[in-house]
């Protein structure tokens, strides 16, 4: 990993997101993707993952286009991003929630591509483990910041668990967000003061 190259798409993500703030948050967005990447670092995915780690969300939520990371971090990286990047208007009209899941579980599950499943795990292993701390720190309000409410959140994250298991096996990545996955839906029962959600 070239901290240069590492600390060019820090910058970059900086830039793009701006003073975007995590959802309900004051914490800076930028913090997630840079904990995403750390994540992969971690488990020793190399560069090319560990950039578009950093860079995931841009094409998603920010004024990015598509070449312009083709051209400053090269194609691979673009493809990650791509990869792992939700349509959220089609046809002009906003795409539901329930529609975007959807397509995002069926890649993970076509796609054989996977150091982009392992980019898709680390993604949703650091937002699980934000909900846990927040359940812990605010309770049940929590749920109000998302647009679904915990029992299909909580639904989607499971089937998402299941199928980077399915897809990386035993790989260590796979297993500890099944593992916060449980722990979340635990932190959910226990912020609703009894059984978690169906």
């Amino acid at each position: 990993m070239d901290p240069a190259r590492f600390a060019e798409a820090v910058r970059f993500a900086l830039a793009a997101h701006g003073d975007q703030r995590r959802k309900g948050s004051p914490v800076p967005y930028v913090t997630h993707p840079v904990a995403v990447a750390g994540i992969l670092a971690q488990y020793g995915y190399p560069e090319p993952v560990v950039l578009a780690a950093v860079l995931h969300d841009v094409l998603e939520d920010t004024a990015v286009t598509a070449p312009e990371i083709e051209e400053r971090f090269g194609r691979r990286v673009l493809d990650l991003v791509e990869a792992v990047t939700e349509v959220k208007v089609r046809d002009g009209r906003p795409v539901p929630w329930e529609e975007r899941k959807a397509e995002q579980l069926q890649h993970l599950r076509d796609t054989g591509d996977l150091e982009a499943v392992g980019l898709k795990a680390a993604d949703v292993l650091n937002n699980v483990a934000s909900i846990v701390r927040d359940l812990r720190v605010h309770g049940p309000s929590t749920w109000s910041r998302f647009r679904r409410g915990p029992a299909h959140q909580l639904q989607y994250y499971r089937i998402l668990s299941d199928t980077v298991g399915d897809r990386l096996g035993s790989h260590p990545l796979a297993r500890e967000l099944q593992e916060q996955v449980e722990l979340l839906h635990l932190e959910a029962a226990r912020a609703a003061g009894g059984a978690a959600p169906p």
